[in-house]
C-alpha cells in the first residue's frame, strides 16, 4: 500500500444564545492507492450538523446528523480500510443523541444512542450506552447493541 490522502474540513458553530448551540462541519477529500497496477482513487465529501443544548450547571443534550459519502474509481482493486475510515462505498449515514447529566457532585450520568446505516447495506446498526461517572474515576458502562 502507498496511500495518500488529502482533505479540507472546516468546522461553523454559532451560539446564538448562551444554551443553544448550532454548528455543521464540511469535510472534502480525495485518497489514492497508488501501490497497484490501476490505482484506486476513492473522492470522499461529508456534512455534520449538530446542535447543543445546555442545561444550568447540571446537563447537556447533544444531537447529531452526518452524512458521508465515499466514491470509488474502480471496484477492480481491493480497497485498504484505511482509505474508508470505518465507512463503505456510497453514502453513510450517522445520528447520535448524548445526554449527560450531573446527579450530584460526585456522579454523573451519560446515556447516548448512535445509529448509522453504511453504504448499499439493508442493515441499521443502533448502539444504546448508558454510563456512570463518580468524580473519583469509577465507570459503570452498559452497552446495548
Amino acid at each position: 500500500r502507498q496511500i495518500l490522502d488529502n482533505n479540507f474540513t472546516t468546522d461553523f458553530s454559532y451560539r446564538p444564545i448562551s444554551i443553544v448551540e448550532v454548528g455543521f462541519k464540511l469535510k472534502v477529500g480525495k485518497s489514492e492507492d497508488t501501490f497497484p497496477t490501476s490505482p484506486t482513487v476513492i473522492d470522499l465529501n461529508s456534512q455534520l450538523i449538530r446542535l447543543n443544548l445546555s442545561f444550568a450547571q447540571t446537563g447537556r443534550l447533544r444531537v447529531e446528523v452526518e452524512r458521508t459519502e465515499l466514491i470509488a474509481n474502480t471496484l477492480e482493486n481491493i480497497i485498504p480500510f484505511e482509505m474508508l475510515n470505518g465507512n463503505q462505498l456510497g453514502k453513510n449515514y450517522y445520528w447520535r443523541l448524548n445526554f449527560d447529566y450531573r446527579v450530584a457532585s460526585f456522579l454523573q450520568t451519560t446515556l447516548s444512542y448512535d445509529g448509522r446505516w453504511q453504504g448499499r447495506s439493508e442493515s441499521v446498526f443502533l448502539i444504546y450506552n448508558l454510563q456512570f461517572i463518580m468524580n473519583n474515576g469509577i465507570k459503570l458502562t452498559f452497552k446495548i447493541y
